[in-house]
């Protein structure tokens, strides 16, 4: 089509030339006829060039309209990158390969859109002060420990009544209450209050005090962890981040974890693992009060572990 449209102007644009050659030699009767056939066969080829470029027009916007109704052939999901927090649209089909953030440039493989975890995707956002970040990590656990410890001392104190109502396993309540006996009684206060945090997470998908400071327990991906998963990072964190809860160690344990999360590292029972404590939000200005918060629950906490069963020991029969 092109090739006959310029063979046409090219021996147009000849004839021309070589009526411009002849000119001197017709009359001006020819010449003025001359011109005019030029002029008509000239619009004769614009108007069929309009013609065919309508035609092609015409395609291209069905193309187009066709594209925007009709499914792509290939789809497409949204992962973020486990650097830098931002979102990524890649193809189904590279799922499994290597590829690079856009952003940032870290290099890490593409995952499947839903992954293999039982969990909803959740926003990663990237730790822009981890000092901000260990205190809400900090305030997130003292909060879920405190509510789980309230929920399980009710649990307690009507096992222990029932025990003592029947005759059954009082030598054993008796021989916990001894002093002698306190640190292996904190050490399974934790156990409990640990079981309770997974319980809880179980039943929500995450827990009061993690949404409240802005953390969870995901992948780099943000696929949340399973409750078996979170159980299993709670036995870690019993044993490598709160050495097995004897008094004073954990202290110093506690301390530790802070250190290195302050100074970005991951926690030591977070180390290498895939589920480990992101951000889903960027530090605000009212996060300074989390750590008050994290010590008034505790203090009711206390009051109410220290206090409510003796009240009730009074009033039960």
């Amino acid at each position: 089509m092109s090739k006959s449209l310029s063979d046409e102007v090219s021996d147009t644009i000849r004839q021309f030339c070589e009526f411009d050659e002849r000119m001197t030699d017709v009359d001006v009767k020819h010449a003025a006829s001359t011109a005019d056939a030029l002029v008509g066969r000239a619009d004769g080829i614009l108007r069929t060039c309009a013609d065919k470029s309508g035609a092609v027009a015409e395609i291209v916007w069905d193309a187009t309209r066709i594209s925007q109704t009709s499914p792509s052939p290939e789809s497409h999901f949204v992962i973020l990158c486990p650097k830098c927090g931002r979102e990524i649209k890649v193809p189904e089909t590279a799922v499994g390969e290597s590829g690079e953030c856009p952003y940032c440039g870290h290099e890490f493989a593409i995952p499947r859109p839903n992954g293999d975890a039982p969990g909803e995707l959740v926003t990663v956002a990237p730790v822009e002060d981890p000092r901000n970040f260990a205190w809400r990590r900090w305030s997130a656990r003292t909060i879920d420990l405190c509510i789980a410890g309230l929920l399980g001392a009710p649990l307690w104190f009507f096992v222990g009544w029932c025990g003592a109502r029947m005759g059954v396993g009082s030598g054993i309540l008796l021989s916990l209450a001894a002093p002698e006996n306190k640190a292996l009684v904190n050490s399974l206060e934790w156990i409990f209050e640990l079981l309770a945090e997974a319980a809880i997470y179980a039943c929500f998908g995450t827990t009061p005090g993690k949404a409240l400071c802005g953390v969870a327990v995901c992948d780099d991906f943000g696929r949340r962890c399973g409750a078996a998963a979170y159980l299993w990072r709670n036995a870690r964190l019993y044993v490598r981040g709160l050495w097995l809860g004897l008094p004073l160690i954990t202290m110093f344990a506690m301390v530790r974890q802070y250190g290195r999360v302050s100074a970005g590292c991951p926690a030591t029972y977070d180390y290498q693992q895939r589920y480990t404590a992101h951000a889903t939000r960027p530090r605000r200005r009212d996060d300074k009060f989390l750590p008050v918060v994290a010590l008034f629950v505790f203090a009711v906490a206390y009051v109410v572990a220290k206090y409510i069963p003796g009240l009730l020991i009074k009033l039960l029969p």
